[in-house]
């Protein structure tokens, strides 16, 4: 390698916004780059630097490791979370450490989500099992109406939260997967028609499917529905 390209890469590696540290096998800092040396609050200039400059303890007992290949472990540096990786190479270690503290935020706040989530949909689910029970064998409409109204609302909430849910998962999956298969739109129809055929009814509502029985389309069943 050139002077010049070896120039180049050590100035690029000034750049990153993750920290590099390469360690002989005397335990002298032959490389650190400039991310790592200002986190670390390592103000000595030298080319060549003792491994005693670095005074984080996780990332010194990672340093004093006896490793073969690659070590990786979570550690922290000024109250942030940083992945560590540990190379074993030419007998040299290079350790390497990436800011990940937003994610774990991140996941902790997905779990948070869904144990509140959870929470929230028991009492709705409370609610319209009373509602059934009630209505069951009540004969006065309006007292069956005003229940109605009131399981109504707690649909709407399961549905509200149900839809969080579903948002969540979409931004989770890697790539919106599109799985596409032959549906027979009629009966996709029909199933719509039974679902509303009691409000078709209170309405005066006629519901007729006039799609040809054998009719098909290609279509990813589960975003159509979605949408």
């Amino acid at each position: 390698m050139n002077d010049l390209l070896k120039n180049t890469l050590v100035e690029f590696l000034d750049y990153l916004q993750e920290g590099l540290i390469v360690i002989d096998e005397n335990k002298n800092i032959q490389y650190i780059n400039k991310y790592a040396r200002q986190l670390l609050g390592i103000e000595s200039t030298g080319e060549i630097l003792s491994v005693d400059e670095i005074k984080n303890n996780y990332l010194y007992s990672l340093i004093n490791a006896d490793i073969h290949g690659e070590l990786k472990e979570e550690i922290t540096i000024d109250d942030d979370i940083f992945l560590a990786r540990v190379f074993k190479i030419n007998n040299h270690k290079v350790i390497h450490f990436q800011d990940i503290t937003p994610f774990e935020l991140y996941k902790q706040a997905k779990k948070d989500f869904v144990s509140n989530v959870s929470h929230e949909l028991k009492t709705p689910i409370t609610v319209l099992k009373g509602v059934i029970e009630t209505i069951e064998n009540e004969d006065d409409l309006q007292l069956v109406r005003t229940f109605l109204s009131k399981a109504k609302k707690r649909i709407n909430q399961m549905d509200s939260l149900i839809n969080d849910l579903l948002i969540l998962a979409k931004i989770e999956s890697k790539e919106d997967k599109i799985q596409k298969n032959h549906i027979n739109l009629y009966s996709m129809v029909q199933q719509v028609f039974e679902d509303l055929q009691h409000i078709a009814n209170e309405k005066g509502i006629k519901l007729e499917n006039q799609i040809d029985r054998d009719f098909s389309i290609f279509v990813d069943e589960k975003n159509l529905i979605f949408y």
